[in-house]
């Protein structure tokens, strides 16, 4: 009996994964994000998948580094973003003091880009990502 479900909730796994057919196509993503012609410095970027456009699945994001550059992934590093066309939002924030014990108050961070760029409705930042080994992108921002 114990071996009967032990191979029910197996067969019971199988069912609910989905075939792999299913799963969106990724393709590596990695760029440049540029404020005014200089790098940004900090900060994260996302790429949404753009429903309106025919692109569905999860979103991608990475980390700004101090040269400006960045990797995109899902939920396993490195692994890109999905083929096809995205919305993109990028925040990008000043360091925040440490906690401090002596002056326990709150401080609200402070936006180092303007924060039309924080939504992906507000950004008007698009990207189409292709089924290559590589992409490439430099984004483009601006202070007014």
């Amino acid at each position: 009996m114990k071996y009967w479900l032990v191979w029910a909730g197996c067969l019971l796994c199988l069912g609910c994964a989905g075939a792999a057919d299913d799963a969106p196509t990724l393709a590596p993503v990695n760029g440049l994000v540029l404020i005014d012609g200089l790098p940004l410095t900090t900060g994260t970027i996302s790429f949404v998948p753009d429903s309106k456009r025919g692109t569905t699945g999860p979103l991608a994001s990475g980390a700004i580094d101090s040269s400006g550059r960045f990797t995109l992934r899902t939920s396993v590093p490195g692994d890109g973003a999905v083929v096809g066309f995205h919305r993109v939002s990028i925040e990008a924030y000043e360091p925040v003091p440490p906690f401090d014990p002596e002056n326990p108050k709150l401080v609200e961070p402070v936006p180092l880009i303007p924060t039309r760029y924080f939504d992906v409705s507000t950004s008007e930042l698009t990207a189409e990502v292709k089924a290559q080994p590589e992409n490439s992108v430099t984004i483009e921002l601006h202070r007014k």
